[in-house]
């Protein structure tokens, strides 16, 4: 079992590892640091073990990092690529940092964590266009006229998962480097998927096992 207190360190929305290295009075931020990244490597999910989603999926991609000021989206520069997915009635997440989206790039995301014959919804992105084939059953919608499409066709789901990850970058963790992405993708995507979870530190270290 894991001390409450520290249970209480690593809440819903994760910690900084400045404010770590102050609550359990360690020698170095570097000590703090290198100590979040091991637990942060325990919520990787494998996925050769990882059952893949089916149903209806949601998919999108966004940019992390780079210039706060400044285009955004897919046009924007010195931004790390992100893609996602959202089981509708799973409600879970995986996401991967890319170094570009293209077709083949979220193909093989797709490919990866979506049974074939699985119902994905998507926007109109053109890197997505490969989806309308016999593998899957696809649909998009036009977010320049409408969020949700008829037949409650929309990627709002994910979109949500975007919002609170931002917001985790934006008020805890401040700044992410391209570097260190992934593994604190992992970490949201852990604790997204296991936030119905008491003691989640107890879950972490059951991983390790």
């Amino acid at each position: 079992m894991v001390p409450c207190h520290l249970h209480d360190l690593f809440g819903k929305k994760g910690i900084p590892s400045l404010q770590l290295k102050r609550e359990l009075d360690l020698g170095s931020y570097e000590s703090a640091l290198y100590m979040t990244h091991r637990i942060r490597l325990a919520m990787w999910e494998d996925p050769d073990f990882c059952e893949k989603f089916s149903g209806i999926v949601e998919v999108d991609e966004t940019y992390i990092g780079g210039k706060e000021k400044g285009p955004r989206g897919r046009g924007a520069a010195n931004k790390v690529p992100v893609v996602a997915m959202r089981a509708r009635t799973s409600g879970k997440v995986r996401m991967q940092a890319l170094e570009a989206v293209t077709g083949q790039s979220l193909a093989d995301f797709i490919r990866e964590h979506i049974e074939a014959g699985a119902e994905i919804h998507t926007d109109e992105f053109a890197s997505y266009l490969w989806l309308d084939s016999a593998e899957f059953a696809h649909k998009s919608v036009n977010h320049t006229q409408t969020y949700v499409a008829p037949g409650n066709v929309h990627t709002n789901g994910v979109e949500n998962v975007w919002s609170l990850f931002k917001r985790g970058i934006m008020g805890i963790f401040h700044k992410v480097s391209a570097k260190y992405l992934p593994l604190y993708l992992d970490e949201f995507a852990f604790r997204f998927n296991n936030r119905d979870e008491f003691n989640l530190m107890d879950k972490v270290l059951s991983e390790c096992f």
